[in-house]
Order: C-alpha cells, then structure tokens, then sequence
C-alpha cells in the first residue's frame, strides 16, 4: 500500500475529511520527527493547478532534549527543496473542539507577518498518517483554508 498522503486519503473531501480529523487522536510529539511528506487535501490550495505544482511538500519536524519539537514547512519546485517557515509542534486544546490536538504554531518572531497568522490542528489517524486543518487567523477570526495530510514513509 502506498504511503503518499493524497493516495490514502484521495476520495476524501469536506465532511468526510471533517469526520475523519474529529474522530482522530492526539499523537505523542515523540512521534513527529524528521522529514514527513504532506498533501494539501482541498480548500483553495488543494485546487488542482496549485495542488499538482506542489509548491508545499510536507513538514520537517526537529525534536530536541527538552521534549521542544520545532520544524520547517518543505517548499520547492521540481527536485528542489527548501526548508522555512519554522513552527513549534505542541499539544494544546483545540480551538474548534474540547479535545486536545497537536497545534502547529507558527507564530515565531522570524516568520513573515503572513505566515506567522496560519493555524494548524494536527491528529493522527493511523500508524504514521496525520491529519490537519490550516485556518488562517484575520484579524479576530480564524478562517479555514484547507484539509492536509501527513504520512511517514512506510518502515522496510
């Protein structure tokens, strides 16, 4: 079976994705480390041109001694790559639910302005597979952009 987010999760849109990351559970931070592949699902950056160019490849996520998880957003076009956008991975209440989740901050002081307003919700729903929300906070308001996947590569 194929690890590719988009593959395990491709017929999935609106309600169904919405099921699927309400019934998720919050994973260990001890779980999120090193380079993790990512798909935008839907929303406006999950339209097919901008989806097919896969500006937005995936997370990068950096684990220290503390038990801190810091990374970078995967960007590139072609076979090139580029980490920015650092976040700090923590678990924290959900905004959306009384639940916990695993929330993608990245609201540090060297990210743009634009960047530092993204909201992410991250759950697992399967061994290596993570599901997300990403809202975008406009002034007092979160507004919801998309659906993304996670998925590690599959263990050989």
């Amino acid at each position: 079976m194929s690890t590719s987010p988009r593959s395990r999760l491709a017929t999935l849109r609106g309600q169904d994705l919405r099921a699927l990351h309400a019934g998720g559970s919050v994973p260990s931070l001890d779980e999120l480390s090193g380079s993790i592949d990512g798909a935008v699902l839907n929303g406006g950056l999950g339209r097919p041109l901008v989806r097919d160019l896969r500006p937005w490849r995936g997370k990068l996520f950096e684990p220290d001694d503390h038990g801190t998880v810091t990374g970078f957003n995967r960007l590139g076009v072609g076979p090139l790559e580029v980490k920015r956008f650092r976040f700090t991975a923590r678990v924290a209440k959900s905004l959306f639910s009384d639940r916990d989740v695993v929330f993608l901050d990245h609201d540090n002081a060297n990210n743009p302005g634009y960047i530092r307003r993204f909201h992410d919700e991250l759950v697992a729903i399967d061994e290596g597979l993570y599901l997300a929300t990403s809202h975008y906070r406009d002034g007092e308001r979160l507004r919801y952009l998309c659906h993304f996947a996670l998925a590690k590569a599959a263990a050989k």
